[in-house]
């Protein structure tokens, strides 16, 4: 790590930037900037007016701006211990004190740290987001011709290798073009050209059908097709697929009269194609009947427009067998019938009257159903989904169990796959009260002693919250059943080292314990474990010096402690992330009343203090 200069890249609205270098004089202290607002040559660091920012030297060294640079912009902090003026002038005769001589030799020591580490003037210095050296643009001058790959090259070598380079190029050009010229009268233009001479071709056979063929494959497939009649040959009847003479293609004298018949095809002598139906000519009614589907429910009906002449007329004559469901409007028709006999019992519903009221459609009153009505030997009472049970507006609406002993209320639903099973909700959109109060009431009846009291015992001694499913990470209250409180119980999370108490835009103000709380240190448990890096030390003197007495907004109590965005500076100064380290916390959140994103930075203070003990 540099000892000489600090590097940034400016965050929003930053205007502190810390560093850790020691100078003799505040004039030794050089900030240099770059960024996209200032007309800076070729875009590298420029020196920033020293009324643009002030020094600050306590608890810690900083440059603080007086107004915030452009974010995303490079800032170099470095020491020039200015090698052109002595600051210690020795005479003779003259006492020699420490402090001269220190300040001397520091003098010495600074200015051969800044030429090491290139932080000086006319010195080469390391661009910081590049790492490439940065000339500041002088020029480097009587450089030797270069004799490896990576030596820097002169202007004169760079232009001698050039203009060869191109001699030879041109040279290699133009022999090409002759001979392509030469060459081009050979060549048949793809369009408007034209040949002499026989074109030799593979002996190959062609294997695709875009391939350029000789004499003899050509001969030799033409003498094939017209000896076998294949494709390409003459036509004959290899070369016509079945049934593929239709009906139109036959001329009226292709066939000889009487001379052909098959299976449901006569020619007759005049030469007319015709087609013989299996069976009579005319099937009978009978047949007909028989190819029919039964009318009785599996059938599906039949079309009066298939059914004409003999068969309409016989099948009118049948005598058929229906069920009513088969019969359209059958309640209709048989009213209309009077040769049909009533039957008064399925004409008409009898009227009834009293708490059931309604001819066709029953009717239970309001009310009509009291305690009395419920059966008492029921285990089960169902109501439909999503019936509600209410009560009149201001009034008590009980379910009560009475009785000498066994007094037992149960709700129970059954709703599988981690689905709540019971809903207590109060759907009021204005009102205060509680969704639901459990009390129970003193034996006098005039007071109510606990308002919630849920008896863990032996067996069943964990109340438990938790998510139905999934890992279910909740929290837990363990009841030790010691009756007496001589034994203690235990409200855990359901998982280890999974569940937090509280969020970081959720907090607990106040945390009252009777002992401190314990955080594991078990060896086990731990890994990589070292000593503290000398940067961290550094950062640890550092933070020693940055406890402040404060007060929290809106609050009126002084309190003791750090901020966060110094302890951040501070790591950031000995070019260490205070992001990797467990005593500074860094949460974001969105804000729920206002939408936008919250960034909070907090403190573990039994981290940090055990930090600064090392710097003790």
């Amino acid at each position: 790590m540099a000892n000489t200069y600090v590097d940034y890249t400016v965050g929003a609205s930053q205007t502190d930037f810390a560093f850790s270098f020691p100078y003799l004089d505040d004039t030794h202290v050089v900030v240099q900037l770059d960024d996209s607002t200032v007309d800076s040559p070729g875009g590298k660091f420029y020196t920033v007016s020293t009324g643009d920012y002030s020094i600050i030297t306590s608890p810690s060294a900083l440059i603080r701006f007086t107004t915030a640079p452009e974010t995303g912009a490079r800032i170099r902090i470095k020491r020039d211990s200015n090698s052109a003026d002595a600051l210690v002038d020795f005479e003779n005769g003259s006492v020699l004190t420490e402090v001269e001589l220190d300040r001397a030799y520091l003098h010495n020591l600074y200015l051969s740290e800044e030429i090491e580490e290139g932080s000086g003037k006319n010195t080469m210095t390391k661009d910081p987001v590049d790492g490439n050296y940065d000339a500041d643009l002088a020029k480097i001058v009587d450089l030797a011709d270069p004799t490896a790959a990576q030596d820097a090259a002169t202007k004169n070598y760079v232009d001698t290798e050039i203009a060869t380079e191109r001699t030879a190029r041109v040279a290699d050009v133009d022999a090409e073009e002759t001979a392509r010229i030469a060459g081009d009268a050979l060549k048949v233009a793809k369009a408007g050209d034209t040949m002499t001479g026989a074109l030799t071709l593979p002996a190959s056979d062609p294997t695709n059908g875009n391939h350029a063929t000789n004499k003899t494959y050509v001969d030799a497939q033409i003498a094939t097709s017209l000896a076998t009649g294949t494709a390409g040959g003459p036509i004959d009847t290899v070369n016509i697929a079945d049934d593929a003479i239709t009906a139109d293609k036959l001329a009226n004298t292709a066939v000889t009269p009487g001379a052909y018949t098959a299976t449901n095809l006569t020619v007759d002598a005049q030469g007319r194609i015709t087609a013989a139906a299996n069976g009579s000519a005319s099937p009978t009614a009978n047949e007909i009947l028989t190819s029919l589907k039964t009318v009785d429910g599996t059938g599906s009906g039949l079309d009066a427009d298939l059914l004409d002449g003999q068969e309409a007329t016989a099948f009118a004559a049948a005598s058929h067998t229906h069920t009513a469901s088969n019969i359209t409007d059958f309640d209709t028709e048989v009213s209309n019938n009077a040769s049909v006999t009533a039957n008064t019992a399925k004409v008409t519903n009898a009227t009834h009257t009293g708490d059931v009221t309604g001819s066709t459609a029953l009717t239970i009153a309001d009310n009509a159903v009291t305690a009395t009505k419920i059966s008492a030997t029921d285990t089960t009472f169902n109501v439909g989904t999503n019936v509600a049970i209410g009560a009149v507006a201001g009034s008590t609406f009980k379910f009560e169990v009475t009785g000498s002993t066994g007094n037992v209320a149960n709700f129970q639903a059954n709703a599988a796959g981690g689905t709540a099973a019971i809903f207590v909700r109060n759907l009021s959109t204005t009102g205060t009260s509680a969704i639901v109060q459990l009390l129970a009431q003193a034996a006098s009846g005039s007071s109510y002693t606990q308002n919630l009291n849920i008896d863990l015992n032996s067996t069943s001694n964990t109340l438990q919250t938790a998510f139905g499913t999934g890992d279910q990470i909740g929290v837990a209250l363990l009841n030790s059943n010691g009756g007496s409180g001589s034994e203690t119980g235990a409200y855990y999370p359901t998982f280890d080292n999974k569940t937090t108490l509280g969020l970081s835009s959720k907090r607990w103000s106040v945390v009252y314990a009777g002992t401190a709380t314990i955080n594991t240190s078990d060896r086990n448990l731990k890994e990589e474990i070292q000593d503290l890096s000398d940067a961290e030390l550094r950062v640890a003197q550092a933070c020693k010096g940055l406890v402040k007495r404060f007060k929290f907004k809106g609050g009126t109590r002084k309190h003791i402690g750090v901020i966060a965005q110094d302890v951040r500076d501070a790591f950031t100064a000995e070019g260490l992330d205070a992001h990797e380290y467990g005593l500074f916390c860094s949460d974001t959140w969105t804000d729920e009343d206002t939408g936008e994103e919250v960034t909070q930075l907090g403190i573990r203070y039994e981290e940090l203090l055990a930090f600064i003990i090392t710097a003790l």
